[in-house]
């Protein structure tokens, strides 16, 4: 769940005690597969003053099981109620909440995820966030194009792959570094063998590089090869790979990265959603 943990400070009210109920609400992520997939979950945060009441707390529960686990929460006369979303909603008081102590094991675990992405972004060089403002990129089908990705001075061909489907929601970089190798055949190797081609098999991915080419798949969160998209990008004439988690709730989502002399990759810029 993709959480807001610093809400608009307009977003709130104020009750004729003085004290300041804010609320903000979050929806997961939508896939275009899966069972359920255009149907995410969804989640609120309650605070009154800076007391945290309730931290990404689903009250539906999307994807495949299609549910409300809450119907209502209400805060009057200092007590905290909260109730269910059954036919016949069952209400209880939440006194813990309203010391802060009651948040579940999931919310805890929610609220450290959201420091960790605020800590991540804390490292990132000020180039970062500019590269990916006027950056020019483009992501193709088994499309070829001309960059300097090792930024040498000798224009190298890089074949970008991807996919969106349950089986391959990402897409990946073949790079003929000085215009070495033979990127028309892997190219069509690639079309003929796509079905059936496992870019998770290092015997594959040796299939794939026997014309000469590098393959690059760079995960930001360790996820396979088949959940994240990697596209060449430039900026300011030097090259630098963007790749992203299909899954936005991964930690991080976003790197930027760059193809060192020796072919290696470096990555340089962190980021979440």
């Amino acid at each position: 769940m993709v959480n807001n943990e610093h809400p608009d400070p307009t977003q709130h009210c104020t009750l004729q005690n003085g004290r300041k109920v804010s609320v903000t609400t979050s929806i997961g992520q939508a896939f275009a597969y899966g069972a359920g997939g255009g149907d995410p979950s969804a989640a609120f945060t309650l605070r009154i003053d800076d007391t945290i009441l309730y931290y990404a707390q689903q009250f539906y529960t999307g994807y495949s099981a299609g549910a409300y686990t809450l119907s209502k929460v209400s805060y009057h006369h200092g007590e905290l109620k909260e109730c269910d979303a059954s036919e016949h909603p069952k209400c209880t008081l939440q006194p813990e909440r309203l010391d802060g102590k009651g948040l579940s094991d999931a919310e805890q675990g929610a609220m450290k995820a959201d420091t960790l992405r605020v800590e991540i972004a804390k490292d990132n060089l000020p180039i970062c966030q500019k590269i990916l403002g006027p950056a020019s990129w483009a992501e193709d089908s088994t499309a070829l194009k001309e960059i300097d990705l090792d930024n040498n001075g000798i224009p190298d061909i890089v074949l970008g792959v991807s996919g969106s489907n349950h089986y391959f929601d990402g897409s990946y970089l073949i790079a003929f570094y000085n215009g070495e190798g033979d990127p028309d055949y892997t190219k069509q190797y690639i079309e003929e063998n796509k079905d059936t081609l496992n870019i998770e098999d290092p015997k594959d991915v040796a299939k794939i590089e026997k014309w000469g080419g590098h393959f690059i798949s760079i995960s930001p969160a360790g996820s396979s090869p088949r959940y994240v998209h990697n596209v060449a990008i430039l900026y300011k004439n030097k090259s630098y790979i963007y790749a992203f988690e299909s899954n936005i709730e991964r930690i991080p989502a976003r790197t930027i990265s760059r193809v060192l002399p020796d072919h290696t990759v470096q990555t340089i810029c962190k980021f979440n959603n």
